[in-house]
């Protein structure tokens, strides 16, 4: 008591303790010295600072993860033993069945509420199905011994609710997005713990709880959905490439028994089947990319690579499409140009995807340059347009998957630029896009410099 600002436990006539707080004064009176003592209940007080404390908490705890069993047990972990003695989530999906959740603050009776989650019980008889049937938090605030027996549903169920022995308990439901998804129980060993007062607090706790785990699940089913997304993906790129390979063979075959004497019409009709093949091929190809970005799995072979010849192959591989769609394709670098660190197939694969979106969009007497600038540790590579340029509030949404423009006047599957990304920044690069309507369009990507030949074979030890 004499320490400043201490806290005190004061006992009432019942034997329920309480927090006070004592200012102590000294008085001299006729010679004699008084100690006078004021004691204070702060349990109201000390109730609303934990109140403020738990959510603070919340907020962190329940944005820790995102597993769904790990959210449940975050919850337990502001309540107990702080709140409560025991703390119940019970979920209620309906594809799946009840889900119970006990976690005890006494280690020892753990056992206990494992063997409690698993009893078959009929739950409109228990605390935590009135709240989610009524919708509302339901409490009783004194438990005693007698009510234990009125509870239980078996032998085995008074034995388990004699061991955990709840005196005073607490239940809120739990709603997510509109959706009762199940409800939040608190129970003490002490009587009396809750009262009307926890009622606004338990309910709002109910609330964050089930955000978080409404968040978790859906996070959940996302990741089932992609897992069952690129499996299927797999499978359908494997079983279409085949027939594709024939039809491409086949066709490849047919072109060589016509020879060049055959008509225009059949040339065509040839070339068609080709091209098709190849665009077919290309759009397996980007999903399947794109599904190895999304896994952090995107395959990059690193090497030295000279910029000049990257640049050389990058203009040849597009010219052929350039001078078709009657366009200027131009190089704007100097020719020597520190070399760089990285994958050639996937740079490549860069070029041909900046390219071909700027061949999209430039009308034709138009110009595409490719450029590239070193910089400390990197080299700035370029690909710029004449064309109509794109307004500022596209501009955020270019690296979006299955994002297309409104003036695209061939409609590809939108995942070229994502891919763009996924590959620069496997690279440890930046992408971006600046524009101007009327005055063309720029995309700017980053790929870092070779290192030194000690700096490699360090690079190469560790690995």
């Amino acid at each position: 008591m004499g320490e400043r600002r201490a806290t005190i436990v004061g006992l009432r006539k019942s034997g329920e303790e309480f927090s006070a707080e004592a200012a102590i004064s000294k008085l001299e009176v006729g010679g004699r010295r008084l100690l006078t003592v004021a004691l204070r209940d702060i349990t109201d007080r000390k109730r609303v600072e934990m109140e403020y404390e738990v959510f603070a908490e919340a907020g962190a705890v329940l944005a820790e993860s995102l597993d769904y069993q790990q959210t449940r047990k975050a919850i337990a972990q502001l309540v107990v033993p702080r709140l409560a003695d025991l703390c119940a989530v019970d979920i209620v999906e309906d594809d799946q069945p009840f889900q119970l959740t006990l976690t005890p603050a006494d280690p020892t009776k753990a056992s206990a509420c494992e063997r409690l989650a698993k009893l078959r019980l009929d739950r409109r008889h228990l605390l935590a199905w009135s709240a989610i049937e009524t919708k509302c938090t339901q409490l009783v605030s004194v438990i005693t011994p007698e009510q234990w027996e009125a509870m239980a549903q078996s032998p085995e169920h008074l034995q388990l609710i004699r061991e955990l022995a709840p005196r005073s308990a607490i239940a809120a439901p739990m709603f997510a997005t509109g959706r009762l998804i199940g409800a939040l129980s608190l129970a003490s060993t002490t009587a009396g713990r809750f009262d009307e007062r926890d009622v606004d607090f338990v309910t709002e706790l109910a609330r964050r709880a089930a955000l978080a785990i409404e968040n978790a699940r859906l996070y959940e089913a996302e990741q089932r959905a992609t897992r069952a997304r690129d499996e299927v993906l797999a499978i359908v790129a494997h079983d279409v490439r085949n027939p594709l390979a024939s039809i491409s063979f086949a066709a490849s075959t047919l072109k060589h028994q016509l020879g060049p004497q055959t008509s225009a019409t059949n040339a065509k009709s040839v070339e068609l089947i080709l091209r098709s093949v190849d665009r077919a091929n290309r759009l397996i190809q980007d999903l399947l990319d794109t599904t190895r970005i999304e896994a952090g799995a995107l395959s990059v072979d690193r090497e030295t690579l000279s910029v000049s010849q990257v640049l050389h192959d990058a203009l040849e591989a597009e010219r052929g499409l350039a001078s078709s769609a009657s366009l200027e394709l131009q190089l704007a670098a100097d020719r020597e140009l520190p070399p760089i660190w990285a994958d050639r197939a996937r740079v490549l694969q860069v070029f041909e995807n900046l390219v071909g979106n700027a061949l999209k969009f430039t009308p034709k007497g138009g110009r595409i340059t490719i450029g590239a600038v070193p910089q400390p540790g990197e080299l700035l590579f370029s690909v710029a347009d004449t064309g109509p340029g794109m307004a500022a509030a596209n501009l955020p949404h270019v690296f979006d998957r299955f994002w297309r423009a409104e003036r695209a006047e061939r409609q590809g599957a939108g995942l070229g630029l994502a891919i763009c990304k996924g590959i620069v920044e496997a690279h440890g690069g930046r992408i971006w896009v600046e524009s101007v309507p009327g005055r063309g369009t720029t995309f700017y990507f980053t790929i870092p410099s070779a290192p030194a030949l000690d700096e490699r074979a360090g690079e190469a030890a560790q690995h």
